[in-house]
């Protein structure tokens, strides 16, 4: 265990993921001014502790709001790094992370608590805190969900809100495939059909990267949610096998809605900017190729119809209900 460790934060030195940061983001040194997150207070007296993992601060942030009752906080945080900056692979070395952050606070408690009049509170605080830190060194429920349907059923929506309730991190397709091309996750790409960016080529590329990004955040036990069309039997088998070699259960999320239904939201999203570019020329190209699920995906498969009013935790329980170890 101790070289697995070694290793994983030897390639983040390596990696780049080790830099300047703030050294000291929990809640307490962060403000909210005009709507807008501000860290202060960072570290700047000790170069030893202001270089660090860019991962350690932000698993402060995450073990901060579990500490305060808001994990699903922690997830979005975690989920928009992330997303942002493509860092999946630092996963790897969050729960060491969050366990070393939240002693950290436990010995400050505990120094704190010395010289207070009533140093109860103090003491509470201080186990909780290592209570905490047990708990993330004890192995997690990995699975992979995979989403399935055409652009503008609400995969995203859908997606997102599980996140929290799964304790997941999400992937999604519409991101990746322009950090492959260098651009902007919100950037106007285009949507052509079987060119540009929608290539064959880059569409293999995408898929391939997202399983890459996957397998670290599976092996910390942590659940994933790839966020694509997935209309394809055989990159939804690729996740499959995904799944059966690291051991993890594999559930499909079906997104379904009536076509007219589809055509309107995608008429109302083209009034905004996201990140998808779907729009109906590609709803008809999906229509036309989407690849029916075969009776051994149907076996894990949970159905939703995005009409209706999602109730994000019982999608979440039917999931975890649903998956099953591929082959098992």
């Amino acid at each position: 265990f101790e070289s697995a460790a070694a290793e994983r934060l030897r390639q983040r030195s390596e990696g780049g993921g080790i830099r300047e940061c703030h050294g000291d983001l929990h809640l307490a040194n962060m403000a909210l001014l005009s709507g807008d997150v501000v860290p202060f207070d960072a570290i700047e007296f000790d170069p030893e502790l202001r270089f660090t993992d860019v991962m350690a601060d932000v698993a402060f942030t995450v073990m901060d709001l579990d500490y305060r009752g808001r994990p699903d906080l922690g997830w979005r945080f975690l989920n928009r790094y992330l997303e942002g900056t493509g860092d999946y692979a630092g996963v790897a070395v969050l729960p060491f992370y969050k366990a070393y952050r939240a002693l950290v606070r436990a010995k400050v408690e505990v120094l704190q608590a010395r010289d207070a009049a009533d140093p109860e509170p103090r003491r509470a605080a201080a186990a909780r805190f290592v209570a905490l830190a047990e708990g993330y060194t004890q192995p997690g429920e990995p699975l992979l969900v995979i989403t399935r349907g055409v652009t503008g059923v609400g995969k995203s929506l859908a997606s997102g809100g599980v996140l929290p309730e799964l304790g997941a991190v999400r992937i999604r397709s519409d991101v990746e495939r322009k950090r492959l091309a260098g651009l902007d996750p919100e950037a106007d790409a285009g949507a052509e059909v079987g060119g540009g960016l929608y290539a064959e080529g880059m569409s293999e590329r995408t898929y391939a990267r997202l399983l890459e990004q996957a397998r670290p955040v599976l092996a910390a036990g942590i659940p994933v949610v790839l966020d694509a069309t997935y209309l394809a039997a055989e990159r939804r088998s690729a996740a499959r096998t995904l799944a059966a070699e690291l051991g993890v259960p594999f559930a499909i999320l079906a997104l379904e809605a009536p076509e007219a239904q589809i055509r309107a939201w995608l008429r109302e999203r083209a009034e905004s900017t996201t990140v998808s570019d779907g729009d109906e020329a590609v709803l008809d190209h999906h229509l036309a190729t989407a690849e029916p699920l075969d009776s051994r995906e149907r076996g894990h498969t949970l159905r939703v119809d995005t009409r209706a009013a999602l109730d994000f935790g019982a999608i979440a329980a039917d999931l975890r209900e649903t998956a099953a170890v591929p082959g098992a």
